[in-house]
């Protein structure tokens, strides 16, 4: 489900869509069902996302197929869905754990067998720890 996007956009539709075809296609060539985007860089490449609060954990969710999803903080999750009218979002409270949080949306969206990529450079050890724990039967590559 999308929401209105309320703020300028500095990418076309048909832009975004090329870039998310790309690194579809970098998944689909490396047998990686599923993407943890966790660099607000990132982020911002594939969706047009921007002014999150990147020192905090967020990641956005980069399915095979389907709907891309946001997790982080849920006043990041309303800057989000502002940005690109995406609302498929999990967001999580200040005083929650964004690991916990993190694992638990790609639990809902189908993640927890899957073989997982992610960006050694961004995703701290503790959090991958943390998540290799909450899906324990995910391969991590």
């Amino acid at each position: 489900m999308t929401a209105g996007i309320v703020t300028e956009q500095p990418f076309t539709a048909d832009e975004l869509a090329d870039r998310l075809a790309r690194v579809r296609g970098s998944m689909a060539a490396s047998d990686v069902a599923f993407l943890i985007a966790s660099d607000p860089n990132d982020i911002y490449y594939l969706t047009g996302a921007r002014e999150l609060g990147g020192l905090i954990q967020m990641a956005l969710l980069v399915p095979a197929s389907g709907a891309m999803a946001f997790v982080g903080r849920a006043v990041d999750a309303v800057a989000f869905v502002a940005h690109t009218g995406n609302d498929t979002v999990h967001p999580y409270r200040d005083h929650e754990n964004a690991e916990a949080a993190l694992g638990r949306a790609v639990s809902a969206l189908g993640g927890a067998d899957a073989r997982i990529g992610y960006n050694g450079a961004v995703l701290s050890a503790a959090t991958l720890g943390a998540l290799r724990q909450a899906l324990p039967r995910a391969t991590w590559v």
